[in-house]
C-alpha cells in the first residue's frame, strides 16, 4: 500500500512559522505634513499630545510620501454607542474612499483602512450640550520601504502556501488511492473469509461423511467376520457329516455277504 507522505508540506509549514513578518506599527510622526498644527499634534506619538474638543469638522492628516495605512484609532470621551465618525482617505494611485465607523468601546473608535494612501481624515459627529473630547489619534501601518519587504515576505509565504497545497493535494490523492486499495483488499479479504468458511464447512461435512463411512465399514467388517465364522462352522459340520457318511458306507460294505 502507498505511504501517505506529508513531510514536504510539514517542512514548508515550519518554514512559514519561522518566517518573521513585520507587524504594523505606529507610523513615524515625521512622515506627516504640517506637524506644528494642533490637529497634527493630536497624533499619539507626536510627543506633544493635547486633547481637543470633538467639534464637527474634518481632522486632516497628510503624509509626505505614500504609506500603507492599516488603521486609524481615535481615543475619545463622551460619545455614545450610536455615534458615528466619518472617515475618508486619498488613495496613492488616485481616488478617494470614505466610510462611517461606530464606537468600538467606551473610549475608542477604530477604522480599518488597509490601503496605500496619501492622506486620511475623520470628522466627529455633531453633538449638542456634550463636552466631547478627542484625546489622541493613532495611525498604524507600514512605510514604503517596510511595505516592499512585507510584500516580498508575503510573496514568499504565498509560494510556500502554493507548495503546501500542492504537497497536501498529492498526499490526499495518495491517501485516496490507498483507501481504494484498502477497500479492495478488504473486499478480497471478505471473499477469502467466505471461501475459508465454505471450505471449513466442506471439511466438516467430509469428516462427518468419513465418520459415517467408517462406521459402515466397521459394520461390514463385523458382518464379514461373522459370515466367515458361520462358513467355517458350516464347513466343520460338513466335514463331520462327510466323515459320518464315510463311516456308515464302510459299515454298510462290511455287512454285505459274498454271493
Amino acid at each position: 500500500m502507498d505511504k501517505v507522505d506529508l513531510n514536504a508540506a510539514n517542512e514548508k509549514l515550519m518554514q512559514i512559522q519561522e518566517t518573521q513578518v513585520a507587524s504594523a506599527t505606529a507610523l513615524p510622526f515625521e512622515l506627516l505634513n504640517r506637524r506644528n498644527n494642533k490637529t497634527t499634534k493630536l497624533i499619539a506619538n507626536s510627543g506633544e499630545t493635547e486633547s481637543m474638543n470633538g467639534v464637527n469638522r474634518w481632522f486632516d492628516y497628510e503624509f509626505s510620501e505614500p504609506v500603507f495605512l492599516c488603521e486609524v484609532i481615535i481615543s475619545m470621551e463622551n460619545y455614545r454607542t450610536f455615534d458615528t465618525f466619518e472617515v475618508k482617505w486619498e488613495l496613492a494611485q488616485g481616488g478617494e474612499v470614505s466610510q462611517d465607523i461606530s464606537r468600538e468601546s467606551d473610549t475608542v473608535f477604530r477604522a480599518n483602512i488597509n490601503e496605500l494612501v496619501r492622506s486620511v481624515s475623520f470628522k466627529p459627529p455633531k453633538k449638542w450640550f456634550t463636552d466631547t473630547k478627542l484625546n489622541s489619534v493613532s495611525l498604524t501601518g507600514f512605510q514604503k520601504e517596510e511595505l516592499e519587504e512585507v510584500v516580498r515576505l508575503v510573496a514568499r509565504l504565498d509560494r510556500f502556501k502554493a507548495d503546501i497545497i500542492a504537497d497536501s493535494e498529492r498526499a490526499i490523492t495518495s491517501a485516496e488511492n490507498a483507501n481504494v486499495k484498502l477497500e479492495a483488499l478488504r473486499q478480497e479479504q471478505s471473499e477469502l473469509n467466505s471461501k475459508i468458511a465454505e471450505s471449513e464447512k466442506n471439511v466438516t461435512d467430509l469428516n462427518n461423511q468419513i465418520g459415517r463411512l467408517t462406521e459402515e465399514r466397521n459394520g461390514l467388517l463385523a458382518d464379514v467376520k461373522e459370515r466367515e465364522e458361520s462358513i467355517a462352522a458350516l464347513a466343520g459340520r460338513e466335514a463331520e457329516a462327510n466323515e459320518y457318511i464315510t463311516e456308515r458306507k464302510t459299515e454298510r460294505s462290511a455287512l454285505v455277504f459274498p454271493a
